[in-house]
């Protein structure tokens, strides 16, 4: 069975720190389904990342009819 992850984070952080990085590769190798939120910031720097890593199991979480950033398609 898949774990879901919610990743999210603060708009005002535009580049993610190695800590935060390291922590998600894990999460790519085991793969566990995402959730991430679909704001600037944090959560479009981690969804950059996982398309990076052409990472396929992941939803953007979003309270609008589309989402503000959804950067993995």
């Amino acid at each position: 069975m898949m774990s879901m992850i919610f990743i999210g984070g603060s708009r005002e952080i535009f580049e993610l720190m190695e800590p935060a990085i390291a922590r998600i590769r894990p999460i790519v190798v085991a793969v566990h389904g995402v959730l991430i939120g679909d704001a600037s910031g944090a959560d479009a720097e981690a969804q950059g990342l996982l398309a990076g890593y052409g990472y396929k199991h992941v939803g953007v979480f979003h309270a609008a009819k589309e989402p503000r950033n959804d950067l993995g398609d």
